[in-house]
């Protein structure tokens, strides 16, 4: 390596004139990496993603790549965005064949069985969630070494913003037109009765509630599992408003025979079964303990990485075990680094990986995970994406969703009764279309759901 820096120097080999295609196999010099690196750079802003991620995939194990990091790191972030690209180009040629129909585009997004080219659709945001954190783990030279490489970035993330809301508005299309029904799919409220309750009765049982895990995020957290598991994944519609406070109430016990959304004061909505209003996370407890027979224990995510002698005792002694996770919904939600939260949303996988084991360590036959709703978490919001809410009698406003009665009509949402949605009440909703959101006081302007 020594040897081959000096010769390089002095032959000046950072300045030959060297055409890429001649070089894409040499690994001498580390000057030839660092050209390589700028012309699939140069690929991608023109549009040649193929050809930007055939050498990305060749180059990122090469001699170089190898003993800098920094290089290695540089190509694989390269390929994630050729594949992000390409990805996106896919979506955008497949959407307009698709039938608008709600069930079609959620078996597009979460089946590759469904597409012509055998590839989901919800690749599209698992990339882009890899591409987020690997740049935030870059070390990006602030002297404008990398300016390029942020061209780069910039233009994957308009891209991948400009078809996740041509997905998005396709699906509002498609739920106005069939009045927000969707058949063939589970329902979040049936989750209990056909799921849960029957694996009760099969032997020991942990359910696991994840705030805000998207469904692409279980893809990869079963990918990560090994081979000592037998894995389902199924995708299920949710409940909408996709707020916590409806979500985790969904999947609770009876929420099948039917749900009211209530005001719940100090600005907030809750459901309400059977008379019981489930307001907050010890409400929802008690609902789900008094359907369970057999002895119940609730824990938190966070003590299953290193359970004391007496919650393992207790785990094992237990017909069902309640394990709960807001890791991902908090930090993006109260964040103010948005690079922190997204590395610390990806070692959250990582956590469920470790918490499944140790269940299954103490006993547990059959571990069902389950999110309350998921998440978008693209770039900051632009004043041309904000809208104004409806006004009127203003119950409970979120960035995705607006709950009230009365206000105004416009073209830039969608408005529906609770009844619409499958609820009891007489409260109406107002839902952004695309990827816009109602202009809310505080709280981040990348990370919501609703």
């Amino acid at each position: 390596m020594v040897a081959a820096k000096a010769i390089e120097e002095e032959a000046n080999i950072a300045g030959l004139d060297l055409a890429a295609r001649t070089i894409t196999g040499v690994e001498t010099f580390a000057s030839i990496e660092m050209r390589l690196l700028r012309h699939a750079e140069v690929q991608l802003l023109a549009g040649a993603a193929a050809d930007g991620l055939n050498l990305a995939r060749r180059r990122k194990q090469s001699f170089w790549a190898m003993v800098e990091l920094t290089h290695q790191l540089h190509w694989s972030l390269l390929e994630t965005t050729a594949q992000l690209l390409l990805t996106a180009a896919r979506i955008e040629t497949e959407l307009k064949t698709t039938k608008k129909e709600p069930a079609a585009l959620v078996k597009a997004y979460a089946e590759g069985d469904a597409v012509p080219s055998g590839e989901p659709w919800c690749l599209l945001d698992t990339y882009h969630r890899r591409l987020e954190r690997q740049y935030a783990t870059f070390d990006l030279d602030v002297g404008g070494k990398h300016g390029q490489l942020e061209q780069v970035i910039t233009a994957a993330r308009h891209r991948y913003t400009a078809v996740a809301g041509q997905c998005a508005e396709a699906m509002t299309d498609a739920l106005e037109a069939s009045r927000f029904e969707l058949e063939d799919l589970i329902h979040q409220s049936e989750i209990f009765s056909s799921q849960v309750g029957p694996q009760c009765r099969q032997g020991q049982t942990a359910y696991l509630l994840v705030d805000a895990l998207r469904y692409e995020m279980a893809r990869e957290l079963i990918e990560g599992l090994g081979d000592g598991f037998k894995v389902q994944l199924v995708p299920v519609v949710a409940q909408l408003p996709t707020i916590t406070d409806v979500g985790m109430s969904a999947i609770m016990p009876h929420a099948e025979k039917g749900m009211e959304l209530v005001p719940a004061g100090s600005g907030k909505v809750a459901i309400q079964i059977a008379g019981v209003t489930l307001k907050d996370r010890a409400k929802r407890i008690a609902q789900l303990r008094s359907a369970i027979p057999g002895g119940m224990i609730d824990s938190k995510l966070n003590n299953l990485m290193k359970p004391s002698k007496k919650q393992r005792e207790e785990i094992e002694g237990a017909d069902f075990t309640l394990v709960t996770s807001q890791e991902i919904d908090r930090r993006g939600e109260e964040t103010e680094d948005e690079e922190e939260a997204r590395r610390y949303m990806d070692e959250v996988l990582d956590k469920l990986r470790r918490g499944v084991r140790t269940l299954g360590k103490l006993g547990m036959e059959n571990v069902i995970i389950v999110a309350d709703h998921g998440h978008l978490f693209g770039e900051v919001l632009d004043s041309g994406m904000k809208i104004d809410p409806p006004g009127g009698d203003t119950v409970d406003l979120h960035r995705r969703v607006w709950i009230g009665r009365g206000g105004a009509v416009g073209d830039a949402f969608v408005r529906v009764t609770v009844s619409q949605l499958g609820l009891g009440g007489d409260l109406e909703l107002a839902f952004p279309r695309g990827l816009g959101c109602f202009k809310t006081p505080g709280g981040t302007t990348a990370f919501f759901h609703g």
